[in-house]
């Protein structure tokens, strides 16, 4: 699980079957990027949808992309800190969807098997190590959204409490990095 207010990052594998190359998957899109062509559900017990959007993180490809026999594709979604603001705590499941043509049927749509997700509460009576694993999972996502300042700010006061704390002193030197300061990264992974 994870707490609202963290990034949540999902990474899907796509597999074509075993099939002759006269059947092979082909995903179109209306689009520049093929991975338009799969979308996410995210839905709680009673299976109401909740509606949150993820956005591609990777890869850049674009066009249509074909998969044969036995071949896959890789991709990763990300939704935003925002995003998950609005995940009240709770049990839920996430569904992946595709959209993709195989000749004779013409498109079709097939859901992944739902993956459960849980999604806790921030507590200010956490112990100090969930904490720092919040003020982190937090920095990083700063990081993914440009927020070079709030991003060592949480770090900063991570560090203040632990100063061995490894993620802390790794995510500190992405930052240093991302300033520009790799004397300074490189001190804080060695």
């Amino acid at each position: 699980g994870f707490t609202a207010g963290e990034p949540l990052v999902v990474h899907a594998w796509l597999s074509a079957p075993d099939v002759p190359v006269s059947e092979e998957l082909r995903i179109p899109t209306a689009t520049k990027r093929w991975t338009d062509a799969i979308s996410f559900v995210v839905r709680d017990p009673a299976n109401h949808e909740l509606s949150a959007t993820p956005t591609i993180a990777s890869p850049a490809n674009t066009g249509t992309l074909f998969l044969a026999s036995r071949r896959g594709a890789t991709a990763t979604w990300r939704w935003s800190m925002a995003q998950t603001l609005a995940f009240p705590p709770g049990h839920y499941e996430i569904v992946a969807r595709l959209r993709y043509a195989r000749a004779p049927d013409g498109e079709q749509t097939v859901e992944s098997a739902p993956v459960a997700l849980e999604v806790r509460a921030w507590s200010d009576s956490s112990t100090p190590d969930e904490s720092a694993r919040h003020s982190i999972a937090l920095a990083q996502g700063c990081l993914d959204e440009g927020d070079l300042n709030q991003a060592a700010a949480l770090i900063g006061n991570v560090l203040s409490q632990n100063p061995d704390n490894d993620r802390a002193l790794v995510t500190r030197a992405r930052i240093e990095e991302m300033q520009g300061d790799l004397v300074a990264a490189l001190a804080d992974v060695s």
